[in-house]
């Protein structure tokens, strides 16, 4: 992309001060981690609890407990059974 300014800080700076939604692609995927919490500690010490409306504390603490957390997955695909003869 010779002479390109895209991806360049300016041009993000541009796109960013425009307000609107923009695909940039970037050349090397990059790992993402979403945290769901439903305990945590605020500002002022209080230690705030919420129910688990999605089930995923149980699985989590499944994981943990296993030593298997790389094969946690939020929401799993179900697993199809083989075909039949």
């Amino acid at each position: 992309m010779q002479g390109s300014s895209e991806g360049t800080p300016d041009h993000l700076q541009e796109l960013i001060a425009s307000g609107q939604n923009h695909w940039i692609k970037i050349p090397n995927p990059i790992p993402v981690h979403i945290l769901y919490w439903t305990t945590w500690v605020d500002g002022d010490g209080t230690v705030q609890f919420r129910d688990d409306v999605y089930g995923h504390d149980q699985r989590l603490d499944q994981a943990l407990r296993s030593g298997v957390v790389s094969q946690f997955e939020v929401n799993p695909q179900p697993q199809q059974e083989p075909a039949g003869p």
